[in-house]
């Protein structure tokens, strides 16, 4: 599949069906996150990987009463940064030039 026939396939799943994805695909969906462009290149967020029952059923209460909440093996969410400031900015550099990416 080349990568524009790729970009034009969405799905939005309606619901969901109870099998727990593996480990390695859901590491495999984090390291893409981790990899996926974002504002400056700063990945302003963190992603929270929520599998625990009742915490899913809390969250489908307070927050998005739609059964694929409770219905995931795993729901991630973005909590993202919204004070980006210097120190911020110069801690992510530090980090990146102590641990750069291998290429």
């Amino acid at each position: 599949m080349d990568f524009l026939k790729a970009l034009h396939w969405r799905y939005a799943a309606k619901r969901m069906s109870g099998q727990r994805i593996p480990e390695s695909q859901l590491d495999r969906i984090l390291e893409a996150t981790h990899l996926a462009p974002s504002s400056y290149g700063l990945q302003p967020y963190v992603v929270k990987v929520i599998s625990d029952r009742s915490l899913l059923a809390q969250i489908r209460e307070e927050a998005a009463p739609q059964p694929q909440v409770t219905e995931c093996s795993h729901l991630l969410v973005f909590a993202t940064m919204t004070n980006l400031n210097d120190p911020l900015v110069d801690q992510f550099i530090q980090l990146t030039a102590e641990h750069p990416t291998p290429v």
